[in-house]
Parts: structure tokens; sequence; C-alpha cells
């Protein structure tokens, strides 16, 4: 290598060594956080710990922003750095208090929020502490309350709006397979649609072992031609728990309102029994039990009307440092017919398996999969067969998290029903953007 070649390289290796050790814009970084950028001030400020850690301002700043951007351990362990060097830095010692509070790991946030208590804050910090140690010691009574919520509104098309065959003949066994035309408001129907959605749910505990709980999801969509299938759905779910942390059981109510067009198409009332197991900190079990009654109001549709009961086995594993977590369901049950339905009980088994992976902060890649079998009981008069369904579905999307609360999903849906009786054969693809904003 010559001479000249030598110096140009170690003029550059000089220069880019410069620029490196000049680190991050803190000025950049404050202004992100005073601006509620918490992730993004993180991502700027994280690549520079190995050669900045140490130095205070520089690790306050990524301490704070990596407790706002949801990783309190991270930020336990910056801000340690900065109370080694300045014990008395108070703001550092707050949000300290506030990290430990997010952990849960809550003798030690009310020690910090003490030591911070003892060095007279400004009022305002005082306010903030005092509510704390409040919230604290209601904890440490076992009394909590947490209400959350959501607001959702969707953009998609359905190509299989009714859910029903795309064939416009059938063969029918008892008439010697005569073909027969299906009418036109039972065949495969397209159609995009808006949704409006939104949730609530309550949760209380009144000591340490028992607890009272309440929730409702309410579900609309309105198609831009065939308003008769628009749908207007209500959830609700009430009931009691015992225990907390490793082990929850809980029991109560569960119903649902299903209206189709401007008429009632379903109601569903019912009751459940779960159990909740934390097997460590990446791995939760739960074991589950439904009893409900599905009754068709409308005149004709009654003899749909059926009782079900499904026991279910669910496993969710969490990965480290919170990218995701995946999940795996396993069910079985019967449904009753209760009003004379053509194919008689059912017999029913599935599983279901999903996965959510944190590409980014901001972005997660979310997919899902499920399959069950239903076997029915009586043969069917007019097919001459006794029916068996084998039903599929997926889902695959990305959620934008564009700040703490809002979020934008994009996501693809397809459902199958294999029959061997042609009415109940169907594919479905649904396509829809929604956007989110969660209320804490």
């Amino acid at each position: 290598m010559s001479l000249l070649r030598v110096v140009v390289v170690l003029c550059m290796m000089a220069w880019a060594s410069t620029v490196h050790a000049a680190g991050p814009d803190l000025g950049k970084a404050a202004a992100l956080m005073r601006e509620g950028k918490p992730a993004e001030a993180y991502k700027l400020l994280e690549p520079y710990e190995l050669e900045m850690a140490g130095m205070v301002k520089y690790d306050y700043l990524l301490g704070i922003s990596a407790l706002d951007s949801g990783n309190p351990a991270k930020a336990t362990f910056v801000l340690e750095r900065v109370l080694a060097v300045d014990p008395n830095y108070a703001g550092a010692r707050l949000d300290m208090a506030r990290a430990y509070y997010q952990l849960g790991d809550f003798p030690r946030a009310k020690k910090e929020f003490l030591t911070v208590l003892a060095l007279n804050p400004p009022p305002f910090a005082k306010e903030t502490i005092k509510k704390y140690l409040a919230a604290i010691e209601d904890r440490e009574k076992g009394v909590s309350t947490k209400l959350v919520g959501y607001v959702e509104g969707a953009w998609g098309h359905d190509d299989n709006i009714n859910n029903s065959l795309s064939q416009a003949q059938i063969a029918v066994p008892v008439f010697n397979n005569v073909l027969f035309t299906v009418n036109p408001t039972n065949l495969q129907t397209g159609d995009g649609y808006v949704g409006v959605n939104a949730g609530i749910d309550y949760d209380h505990h009144f000591n340490h072992d028992y607890s009272a709980y309440a929730g409702a999801d309410l579900r609309n969509r309105s198609y831009f031609t065939y308003s008769n299938f628009n749908m207007h759905i209500l959830d609700e779910r009430a009931g009691l728990g015992f225990g907390e942390g490793k082990n929850v059981v809980r029991a109560g109510y569960i119903g649902e309102q299903y209206d189709m067009g401007s008429a009632r198409f379903m109601n569903m009332n019912g009751a459940n029994l779960e159990w909740r197991h934390v097997l460590d900190n990446n791995n939760m079990l739960n074991v589950g039990a439904q009893y409900a009654a599905y009754r068709f109001p409308q005149l004709g549709l009654s003899v749909n009307d059926f009782n079900q009961k499904i026991a279910s086995l669910a496993w969710m594993h969490a990965f480290a440092a919170g990218q995701g977590v995946v999940f795996s369901s396993l069910f079985a049950g019967n449904q009753q017919a209760v009003n004379g339905r053509a194919d008689g009980d059912a017999s029913l088994k599935g599983i279901r398996l999903g996965w959510q992976y944190s590409a980014t902060p901001k972005f997660d890649l979310f997919a899902s999969m499920g399959a069950m079998v239903g076997s029915y009981g009586t043969q069917n008069a007019a097919f001459l067969t006794t029916r068996r369904d084998n039903a599929y579905d997926t889902a695959l999307g990305i959620i934008w998290h564009y700040d703490k609360f809002w979020s934008l999903k994009p996501q693809v849906k397809k459902m199958r029903n294999l029959s061997n009786i042609a009415i109940y054969q169907f594919d479905m693809t649904d396509v829809s953007v929604t956007l989110r904003r969660d209320f804490q």
C-alpha cells in the first residue's frame, strides 16, 4: 500500500472516530421527550451507551426514555448509574421510584418515593408522590381498581358477507339429485364496509383474595351496498375472581346480542369458569369451561337453537425483553339441538395457534390460524347424509404503534368451511385497516 493511501485511510479512520465520539444529540433527545416521543429518544440514545455510560445527563435521558417507552427494567439499570454519581439527584430518584412501581416492586418504589419526599421537592412533585404512595398503600391492602378501554374505526372489504356458497345450483339427493337453484340471498356476496368498535373493562380487587370484573365490547359494521347484512354486536361479561399472582380463578356471566340489518338475529347467554396459572416469568397456562344457550328469535330461524358446552386448555409464552408472544389452545365440546335442528346435536374439537413479534419498538407482526371439526349426530333428511364440517381460519397483519395510545392495524383474514353438505360450504376473505385508540 502506498504511503499516500495509508495516510488517507488513517485520516478517514480518525474522522470516523471523531464523528462517533461526538455522541448523540442530547438536546434533540430532550426535545423528543418533551414532545411525548420517548421511543424515538431511546432509539437515538441507546447505540451510544457503551461509550457514554457514566455521563449523568446522557444516562438520565436514556433512563427516562426507556421508562416512558415501556422498559422499566432497563430504566432501573441506567438510573442506578445516575444515582451512583449523584445520590441527591431528585429527578432520577423519582423516576427510579416510578420504574420500580411499573415493575410491581412496591416496597422498593415506596422507599424511593419517601426518599424523594424527604428532599422537599416542588409542590407538583409532592402531589405526584402522594398519589403513588396512596396507590401503593391500597395495593399493600390488596385494594386496587383498574379501568381500561378502546375505540376503533375500521375500513375494509369482505368478499362473502353472508358466509354462503358460491355455486348457483345444488343437487338434492332426496329428490334424486335434481338441481335446485339457490336463492340469490344465499349466494356468496361481497361488499365494502366501515366499522366502529369500542370496549371497556373494569377490574376491582377488594383484597388480595377476592375481586370483581365487568366488561363489554360493541362492534358495528355497515356495508356500502347490502345494508340488510349490517352487523351490530354487543358482548358482555361480569363475574368474581379469587386469588392473585400465580393462581387466579374467575367465574361469571357471558352474553351476546347480535343484530343483523334492523332485526335481532341471535341471543347468547351463559356462564364461564377459568383458572389462570403463571408457570414462570414467561409462561402462563389457562384452563376454562363454558356453557351457553344460543337462541335465534326470528320466525323460521328458531329451529337452529342450541345449547353449547366447551372445555379449553391454552398456553402462552412471552419472549424475553418483551419482543413478542406465542400462544396455542385446544378445545372440545358439544352442541345440543333444542328445537329440531336438521343436523341434530354436534360434537366440536379444534386448535388455535398464534404469534406476535415486535420487529421494532413501533411495529408488531402477528399471525394466527385455527382449525375446527364439527361432527353432527342426525342424518340430514334432504341430503341423506350425516353432516361433517372442517373449518379453517387464518389472519396476518401488522400493528403500527404511533404512540402509547394510538395504533394502526392492516390485516388479511381468510376463512374456509369444508362440508359434505353443499349448502354449508363457503370461503371468505376479509381485508381491512383499523385505527385504534386505547385508554388506560
